[in-house]
């Protein structure tokens, strides 16, 4: 469903299995602009990400019918969109 709501101008992330059976999407640039985001099946999305030397996020949002505006923006963030 995460997928399928993502803008078409968005590139596709990779996608990789996790240990504890969520799937994790990454989006990376380089080894320093990168951005992840863990799906599994309670709702919840938990992100990290790495834009810079010293520019680290993390945290978890609610997902439902959208995706959040934020994690929208550190997608664009890591692809260099609307840098």
């Amino acid at each position: 469903r995460f997928l399928q709501l993502m803008p078409r101008s968005l590139p596709l992330p990779q996608i990789n299995p996790e240990a504890d059976g969520e799937l994790e999407l990454e989006w990376y640039k380089n080894s320093k602009c990168l951005f992840a985001v863990s799906l599994g099946g309670n709702n919840v999305l938990k992100f990290a990400g790495i834009f810079g030397e010293i520019n680290k996020i993390h945290g978890t949002e609610s997902f439902v019918d959208f995706i959040p505006t934020i994690i929208l923006s550190y997608i664009k963030r890591a692809v260099g969109e609307g840098s």
